[in-house]
């Protein structure tokens, strides 16, 4: 029902473009606000691998071509080397099929890094559209998102069974979806920008640890280290500052550390022991490991193909298809499955979250997502759509007044 219903919501959202490219994203935003996109609550979420969300990238397609029938034509600003990776992707999927894999649902799930691209693309022309004069406005509707992670929190603290995957029920401390990731970007952003500081002092600063209690609910701890790598490294020229933040990291890692030690999550505390934290790695990304290491030289190169799927024995523990699309790290997923040409299509999907932002942000938010990228196939994910929508929300933020991205 939470499907159906978000999905035609979603749709007409999209369609409302048509009249306003502005409230349309941000009833778009609302919406994910509001909704859950975390994989736990997939079942509610999705159908047959398709979301809820997606149906506002049809809508605002059909906008599109609504527009290019009435004036001519489309101009988007794409950049030339996303055409040019999305022209290959859909040539690898179509050689897939042809020459190596048969049509079947991992086929079709591989179709879903090509969507979040389309779907930054989308976002980023309607924000073409768009003109944004009240950042608090902004300010506030990423404020209820990043709180809205504790609402999702709450239906097993209230008995509601909500959760069909048993990962989930042992986890359930925590929540990790798209609007973590949404936080985490703003965190990096108010850490490097003093404009929105000086514009917005209170909003913004509310906001910044609406996003802490946030990050700190999806307790994933590789996210806290990306995000203290993204701004450190993006301030490589300024030792004053890389000292602050060092020391500033030893605090939050403490902080993070603790929280995680309050409320159980053995998953974090265990992994302190280096051997632990070795073993759950190699162990997460054995089942691409094997598939590598029965490799020939064509596949070092062009991979399996599309359609390729990982073992994963431990899923059948939570009552799952032990057949996957991905394993927890995006580079093994996409060189197993495309070789060298994976590597293209991560920088691909980068590039398309983080165009058109300034060069501080866009470093430090390559490096977040590098980081990430080991431990998390992004885009296969539902929260991959935080970091296009947060990457989307920070370049209103960073916009002069009088500013429309062209």
């Amino acid at each position: 029902m939470l499907f159906i219903l978000s999905s035609v919501i979603a749709l007409f959202i999209g369609i409302y473009s048509l009249f306003s490219a502005k409230k349309s994203l941000i009833f778009f935003v609302l919406l994910i606000a509001i909704v859950p996109t975390g994989n736990s609550y997939a079942d509610f979420i999705s159908k047959q691998g398709v979301y809820f969300f997606d149906f506002y990238l049809f809508g605002v397609l059909f906008v599109y071509v609504l527009k290019s029938m009435r004036i001519g034509g489309l101009k988007p600003a794409v950049p030339y080397v996303v055409i040019f990776g999305l022209f290959i992707y859909i040539l690898y999927i179509i050689a897939s099929l042809i020459f190596g894999n048969h049509l079947n649902k991992f086929l079709l799930k591989d179709l879903r890094p090509l969507i979040m691209i389309t779907t930054a693309l989308v976002l980023m022309s309607v924000m073409r559209e768009s003109f944004f004069s009240n950042k608090r406005m902004i300010l506030q509707i990423l404020t209820i998102m990043f709180l809205f992670s504790l609402v999702h929190l709450l239906p097993p603290k209230l008995g509601l069974s909500v959760y069909k995957d048993e990962y989930y029920e042992d986890n359930a401390y925590r929540y990790l979806d798209g609007s973590t990731y949404v936080a985490a970007l703003y965190m990096i952003y108010y850490l490097l920008s003093g404009t929105i500081r000086e514009q917005q002092p209170k909003w913004a600063r509310i906001c910044f640890f609406a996003a802490i209690v946030c990050v700190f609910v999806g307790n994933s701890r590789f996210m806290i280290l990306a995000i203290l790598f993204g701004v450190i490294i993006s301030n490589a020229k300024d030792l004053k500052k890389i000292f602050f933040y060092s020391f500033a990291s030893l605090i939050v890692v403490g902080l993070f550390l603790g929280v995680s030690s309050y409320v159980g999550a053995s998953r974090v505390t265990s992994g302190l022991s280096l051997d632990v934290l070795l073993f759950q790695i190699s162990n997460r990304f054995s089942p691409a490991i094997t598939l590598i290491n029965n490799m020939t030289g064509f596949n070092y190169l062009f991979g399996y193909g599309a359609g390729t799927y990982f073992d994963i024995p431990w899923f059948a523990y939570r009552g799952l298809d032990s057949e996957n699309v991905s394993v927890d790290s995006l580079y093994l997923t996409m060189y197993v499955k495309y070789g060298v040409f994976g590597l293209f299509f991560i920088y691909v999907f980068t590039k398309s979250v983080v165009n058109n932002l300034d060069k501080k942000t866009k470093i430090a938010f390559a490096v977040f997502c590098t980081i990430m990228y080991f431990v998390s196939a992004v885009p296969y994910h539902p929260y991959s759509l935080g970091l296009i929508v947060g990457s989307a929300m920070i370049q209103i933020l960073n916009r002069k007044n009088s500013e429309i991205i062209s």
